[in-house]
């Protein structure tokens, strides 16, 4: 029988600690810049089958990763509502204006699945290709970091044309919230369709929120988005990232019910709970920037983490992506290391 270590960490039975990184696909590898100029920016790169299934395959024929995700990018939501998603080099996502006030006045937001078909198929395509022994996970941004984007209009320090439509309408962004989690299940609902064997959901903005606002507007919907996920498919692991916010979401898996938490860099390991206290998976959470310093540094960050972490419910990764400035041998030390566990 042919052994997932990803997947079997969800069971407690796997025979080492399995790793995958955040952001593995990307301008860190020479394969990947080279694939990338074959599209002419980065959402066509996106939504080509054949170049996302590749970018996917890359990291993992390279380095033997316990885990794919597909390459795609959660800017593909907004855009199936209908806003164009352009990213500038060294500015970000730039995403067009919306009257989404009167949209949400008018029941006129619609989400346009069809416009995600070829995610779909790079998945499927993926999936034909892996290595056996390797998981395929799919992603979706959640609610909360969605809608940040899509009011602001791209990338912002503090989004705050987004957190004052929440304070001054909280009807109407309780409507744009709902909205967006219909369409984030719909979306890993055929991303497993496809072949996706486990899904993650990414919060990247849930830090800015107060304890009130975690709840509204992060917890709840993410809840309901996992609930239903679960009644379709209650044995796909899904993995939720909830930057800046670990120990809310940890203290609320109760409510949540997550099969593992992605923990930032922030998260100190020696005070989680030990493995035989909590019901979730733990996955994190190295400094990216662990990976440029020197290999005896990395060396002893990654055997700290594993020694604090030994146990069967927890997945080695970053605290957040893989910076482009990462060199390829220290990922192979990295990898071996963990393995080697």
């Amino acid at each position: 029988m042919i052994k997932k270590e990803f997947l079997l960490t969800f069971k407690g039975l796997n025979s080492r600690t399995s790793l995958w990184l955040m952001r593995q696909a990307g301008r860190y590898l020479p394969e990947y810049r080279e694939l990338r100029v074959k599209a002419k920016n980065f959402m066509d790169f996106c939504f080509n089958p054949e170049l996302a299934a590749e970018a996917t395959l890359q990291p993992i024929r390279r380095f033997g990763f316990d885990a794919a995700i597909i390459f795609s990018d959660i800017l593909v939501i907004p855009y199936a509502f209908g806003q164009s998603v352009d990213f500038i080099e060294g500015v970000g996502p730039k995403l067009s204006s919306l009257p989404l006030v009167d949209i949400l006045n008018s029941d006129r937001l619609i989400f346009e699945n069809n416009k995600l078909l070829n995610v779909f198929k790079a998945i499927k395509i993926v999936k034909d290709q892996l290595p056996k022994e390797v998981s395929l996970i799919g992603f979706s941004g959640c609610p909360w970091t969605l809608a940040c984007y899509m009011v602001d209009q791209g990338s912002s320090k503090d989004f705050f044309k987004t957190r004052l439509l929440a304070v001054t309408r909280p009807d109407l962004f309780q409507k744009l919230i709902n909205i967006l989690a219909d369409a984030v299940f719909l979306y890993l609902k055929h991303q497993i369709e496809a072949g996706a064997e486990a899904v993650q959901l990414f919060d990247s903005w849930v830090g800015l929120l107060p304890p009130d606002g975690v709840w509204k507007w992060s917890i709840s919907p993410v809840s309901s988005i996992i609930s239903k996920l679960k009644n379709y498919y209650p044995s796909i692991p899904i993995i939720v990232f909830p930057k800046g916010n670990y120990q809310t979401y940890a203290d609320n898996y109760h409510i949540h019910k997550a099969d593992a938490i992605s923990a930032d860099t922030t998260v100190d390991f020696s005070k989680v709970k030990i493995a035989s206290e909590r019901p979730y998976v733990i996955q994190g959470n190295l400094d990216p920037f662990d990976l440029l310093g020197a290999t005896s540094a990395l060396k002893n960050k990654v055997d700290n983490t594993l020694k604090t972490m030994q146990g069967k419910k927890f997945i080695f990764n970053l605290g957040h992506g893989i910076l482009p400035e990462t060199p390829i041998d220290n990922v192979y030390r990295l990898v071996e290391q963990v393995k080697a566990t």
